[in-house]
């Protein structure tokens, strides 16, 4: 009788913590969605690595809470509008590239200050539980009416770069 109480005491304990961390985990993913809306500074490394080891590039992302902000890739300052929405796959980040100065990014490659704006773009951020997320660019299927949908595999080909924040994140 007493391995019996003690085991369903046990396991009411086991339910209970299970339950408090399903609530932390949903409160850890609703934060976790906020975290690109707050303004601050984020480095960008790409996950493809160069002959050295290194990230092939990194750059700087600033955002400004009035949905404005700037990237910093090499030499080039690229000063783009940005917002973040929340869709069944994931928290996307839309941003539009406005100007250029022209000078070469972090690869080298430099872009024709005329060809601004540019039509905006979208990643999904995948957050992780040490405020750290990775970029991806989810895959499709077509499904059997022809809809395409996306997939909740990501890889190496699909997931190019890491954000980290470059101070603290300010939680209310």
């Amino acid at each position: 009788m007493r391995f019996g109480l003690t085991t369903m005491a046990a396991a009411g304990v086991l339910l209970s913590a299970s339950a408090v961390a399903a609530q932390d985990d949903k409160d850890l993913a609703a934060d976790s969605a906020e975290r690109p809306v707050q303004s601050g500074s984020w480095r960008m490394s790409a996950t493809k690595k160069g002959a050295d080891g290194k990230p092939e590039c990194t750059e700087v992302w600033h955002f400004n809470a009035d949905g404005t902000g700037r990237v910093e890739s090499g030499e080039e300052r690229i000063d783009k509008t940005w917002r973040t929405e929340q869709k069944e796959e994931g928290t996307w980040l839309f941003t539009r590239s406005m100007a250029s100065n022209g000078a070469p990014d972090c690869l080298g490659k430099t872009r024709d200050p005329a060809s601004f704006p540019r039509n905006p773009s979208g990643v999904l951020l995948i957050f992780f539980n040490n405020g750290y997320a990775i970029l991806c660019q989810p895959t499709y299927s077509r499904g059997p009416d022809g809809t395409l949908t996306p997939t909740h595999m990501f890889s190496e080909e699909n997931c190019w770069g890491r954000l980290a924040p470059l101070e603290p994140l300010a939680h209310p």
